[in-house]
């Protein structure tokens, strides 16, 4: 009878045993696809990063050209303002040369000015 137990222990470990390596496998196969979605998820992330990165080089380019591009309008107003002062000065001087010649022309003919 006790040969009989065992037998019967025996066999009901190797059920268990098969029972226990269906679950592990079945476990493993969880983990097998959750890794293939981590892998794709890295996929995803490194076309991301390179994509980013690509139009971050893009932007900074962009930049780089605005910044020549307001520096050179800075450039043009400076000067557009610079021969507006010189147009103003010479306006003035202009005016007064005109009132001293007006008012010597003025002298000349004997009119009050």
């Amino acid at each position: 009878m006790a040969e009989l137990t065992v037998e019967v222990f025996e066999e009901k470990l190797d059920s268990f045993a098969k029972i226990v390596k269906e679950g592990f496998d079945a476990v493993d196969e969880r983990f097998n696809s959750v890794d293939e979605r981590f892998n794709s998820v890295d996929e995803r992330f490194n076309i991301l990063t390179s994509v980013m990165g690509a139009r971050f080089t893009e932007m900074d380019e962009k930049l780089e050209r605005m910044d020549k591009r307001i520096n050179g309008l800075y450039t043009l107003i400076d000067s557009f303002i610079t021969l507006h002062q010189k147009l103003d000065i010479e306006l003035t001087a202009l005016r007064d040369k005109y009132n001293r010649l007006d008012a010597r022309v003025a002298r000349l003919e004997g009119m009050p000015a």
